[in-house]
């Protein structure tokens, strides 16, 4: 049975792929084509665009993409994009939440899900770890602490999230700071990764990780549901079955 239903999480991180498809990316940021940009197409099952004209993020641009990613130095350019973004990702697309580089509250994001950046400035020292959430978190399969790189560039405490957000991973020397937190809001996936992950990092994410954390934001909460449904029928039937003589 614990096999089984291993099987079914699995599949509910990775529907997407299975069925042969990639995960087409929209990237804005500070440069035409941010160094996320091409970290991102060079990872397998991942096809990126970057951009840093404002105008692009339309509901009809989007509808193009199963994810938003809001790169380095976003700052308070998103503002003005921010029902785009909320009836995107409450319609099922999926939203990446990273670097601002200015402090304060990210204005854009959903209620229930708002964050504020405390500090541009990141830790040098220590590294980032699994909370109980994280370590149950389909994202983390297969993976350590140590592909998730040297975390994020901006500080966001935990005290400054609402409740919404589930942490997943928080700083060694202090558990208020987070690295990393996921939600949903509609029939969307969010993840909160105050950071970025080109490979002009000291020590970025690996491939692995940042697939994984694109393929379970770019499923939609409905087919997550959905999957499920149908895996715990096929396992009862399948105990059923078992049980006949």
């Amino acid at each position: 049975m614990k096999k089984a239903m291993d099987a079914i999480l699995t599949c509910l991180l990775f529907c997407g792929p299975v069925f042969g498809t990639t995960v087409d990316v929209l990237v804005y940021s500070h440069y035409p084509v941010s160094p996320e940009t091409t970290r991102l197409n060079s990872i397998d099952g991942i096809n990126a665009t970057g951009t840093n004209n404002i105008n692009d993020i339309t509901l009809a641009n989007l509808a193009n993409y199963d994810v938003f990613y809001a790169g380095t130095y976003y700052q308070n350019n998103l503002d003005s994009k921010a029902g785009v973004i909320q009836s995107f990702l409450s319609n099922g697309g999926g939203v990446i939440v990273g670097q601002s580089n200015i402090t304060g509250a990210i204005d854009w994001l959903p209620t229930g899900l708002e964050a504020s950046v405390a500090s541009e400035w990141f830790l040098s020292t220590g590294y980032f770890e699994l909370t109980g959430s994280g370590s149950m978190h389909p994202i983390f399969d297969g993976l350590s602490t140590s592909d998730f790189g040297e975390g994020p560039a901006d500080i966001i405490h935990s005290y400054d999230l609402s409740p919404g957000w589930d942490v997943l991973m928080v700083h060694s020397s202090n558990p208020d700071i987070i690295g990393l937190a996921a939600g949903t809001y509609g029939n969307g996936r969010i993840l909160l990764w105050p950071g970025h992950f080109a490979s002009t990092q000291i020590q970025p994410p690996s491939d692995d990780f940042i697939r994984q954390a694109l393929q379970w934001t770019s499923v939609p909460e409905p087919s997550s549901v959905l999957i499920f449904s149908l895996g715990c029928l096929i396992i009862r039937k399948k105990c059923l079955n078992r049980s006949l003589p």
